[in-house]
């Protein structure tokens, strides 16, 4: 017996997780975030490129999973909490905000992670404020765009 099975069920963090792995958002992201190790984390250019690329595929790699999941479990928190009570759905500030700040946390954590074991820096931090405020810029860039094209 053949079953098909049709899911209509869309989470914030799916939309912004396919806008965070687009072209334009990738480089952007590499730029700032090579700029920043660069200037405020004492990198020399060459070896801030580099590490903005590593981390950058690493993260792109684990959070191309570790995303959505960290929404779909947001959203199963919310839609029994806050969204029933307030008669809202998916997409509201409460949960574009949380999905924010979880990739924020989620991408600063992996890089930082990266930037420690492949590239021997100690953790202190500079760099780790270094890498989530960039972290910050780029997620709310992806972000900005989702809202501007809006799920229907």
């Amino acid at each position: 017996m053949t079953c098909l099975v049709l899911a209509d069920v869309v989470w914030p963090a799916l939309f912004l997780s396919v806008r965070m792995a687009a072209w334009w958002c990738v480089l952007v992201s590499l730029v700032i975030e090579g700029l920043a190790l660069w200037r405020f984390a004492s990198l020399s250019p060459l070896k801030a490129l580099a590490a903005s690329l590593v981390m950058n595929a690493v993260s792109a790699l684990c959070g191309t999973l570790l995303l959505p999941l960290m929404g779909i479990r947001l959203e199963v928190f919310a839609s029994s909490t806050y969204e029933e009570w307030l008669g809202w759905g998916t997409f509201n500030p409460i949960t574009i905000f949380a999905t924010w700040l979880g990739a924020v946390l989620l991408t600063t954590a992996i890089e930082c992670l990266v930037l420690w074991l492949a590239f021997a820096l100690p953790w202190n931090r500079r760099w780790v404020t270094v890498v989530l405020g960039a972290n910050a810029l780029t997620v709310a860039l992806a972000w900005v765009t989702v809202l501007i094209n809006q799920p229907e």
